[in-house]
């Protein structure tokens, strides 16, 4: 277990936090659908679970070769073709298709067999050569947990009642959960691969990624200020929705970067850079960009709801998690300083590491004031002065807080490239 990739612990152990919530809330209420909040935030750890799984059985792949190996790249394509399926749900939900009833059970049950089932049989194919016992074991369970459609009609179709067939399909997605875990774990024997010139690559990716961010907010903040003083000309407003929409694109952009630039530090296999704090700037980056990306049609209809998509419920969308994604990006970016800290620390970087921890705080802190005076007093503003004053406030704190990780990102990208030298001795 202590080899496995922490990218595929962080997704399984996402997957199983999922369940027990929709069972918790399953439990609580009659239906947790009307939830906007719940979904969204459901629909970002499902894409956390995908990206991190893929990552995770990349990096199996690498330390295993043959039937096993192949058996891991079917792994792979499930988890691609079920991280496709959950943005096709989410087109189905926005576009509203005219499918009938019947139409729509078949295409949801075989694409939820499809997705839950060619992971675990990718990984019974990896074992089978080795560990036959946990192979036959795995295809027991594999049967049992997820059968073809028309076998699952045969061995569940006695179950009546909404609550009683969610609890049994969870029961069996935790089964199957836990059947790709043990399976991974005995693949995972290899030494894990290591790319030691992908750290300094990785955390230049991240810089970028953050003063992509800083242009774009630079932008919108901008355009904004210009409108609310009457400077802007007769078509401010157009442009400004231009700006609006574009800074939303930039936005996911710019997380798909974070979360590329992440997965490439871990790739790097340093061991001066600890490897949960970039785990944990994967994984928030990518909830982030899967609510960002669940939200940007919604966006549009928001902006653009005159030219046929129609502006109904899309603010409520968007708005759905205006205090927890900032709060989950800040917590993202604190932990790239964290890592970056540990590693100046142990590579005997006195002056990085001290640079670390005191720009690390200054975020926090810039940060938290930013998301305080947009909750907190920013709806609250009474006149066009105040908030102006405060959309100024939140933009310059936001933008210095985002630019001081910047610059520390170079910083570290460049000490990670550098020979790392002799060990510090110590006298005792």
């Amino acid at each position: 277990m202590k080899k496995l990739p922490p990218t595929l612990l962080v997704a399984l152990a996402i997957d199983l936090v999922m369940i027990a919530t929709s069972l918790a809330m399953m439990i609580g209420h009659s239906s947790y659908a009307g939830s906007l909040r719940f979904e969204l935030a459901l629909d970002g750890a499902d894409v956390v679970s995908y990206v991190l799984g893929i990552a995770g059985f990349v990096e199996l792949s690498r330390r295993n070769t043959g039937l096993a190996a192949t058996g891991l790249r079917i792994a792979i394509g499930a988890y691609v073709f079920g991280l496709a399926m959950s943005v096709f749900w989410q087109a189905c939900t926005f576009f509203q298709p005219h499918w009938s009833e019947h139409t729509w059970q078949v295409v949801t049950s075989w694409a939820f067999f499809a997705t839950s089932f060619l992971p675990t049989l990718g990984l019974v194919i990896a074992t089978s050569q080795r560990h036959r016992r946990a192979a036959v074991a795995g295809a027991v369970v594999l049967i049992v947990a997820a059968p073809v459609p028309p076998l699952a009609r045969l061995l569940y179709g006695w179950i009546t009642g909404w609550k009683a067939s969610i609890t049994v399909q969870d029961a069996l997605h935790v089964a199957l959960t836990v059947a790709i875990l043990l399976l991974s774990a005995l693949l995972a024997d290899g030494e894990p691969t290591r790319e030691p010139r992908s750290a300094a690559y990785g955390l230049r990716t991240i810089g970028s990624a953050l003063w992509l961010r800083v242009i774009a907010a630079v932008t919108v903040a901008g355009l904004t200020l210009m409108l609310m003083m009457g400077h802007a000309g007769e078509d401010a407003f157009a442009i400004l929705k231009l700006a609006m929409f574009s800074g939303a694109i930039v936005n996911a952009l710019s997380l798909v970067m974070l979360t590329w630039g992440a997965l490439a530090v871990m790739r790097s296999g340093i061991g001066d850079l600890a490897r949960w704090p970039i785990v944990a700037v994967a994984a928030g980056a990518t909830w982030c960009l899967g609510v960002a990306a669940f939200q940007l049609p919604y966006t549009y209809r928001m902006l653009y709801g005159s030219d046929g998509f129609g502006a109904s419920g899309a603010q409520e969308h968007v708005q759905a998690l205006a205090v927890a994604v900032p709060l989950v990006a800040t917590g993202t970016i604190a932990a790239i300083a964290i890592a970056i800290a540990g590693f100046a620390a142990r590579r005997g970087l006195e002056k990085l590491r001290s640079e670390a921890q005191s720009k690390g705080t200054a975020f926090v802190v810039l940060m938290l004031v930013t998301v305080g005076l947009q909750v907190g007093m920013l709806p609250k503003a009474d006149t066009l002065g105040s908030f102006a004053a405060l959309t100024i406030i939140c933009a310059v704190c936001s933008l210095w807080a985002t630019v001081v990780i910047a610059r520390l990102c170079t910083a570290a990208a460049e000490a990670a490239n550098a020979d790392p030298g002799l060990p510090t001795a110590k006298l005792v």
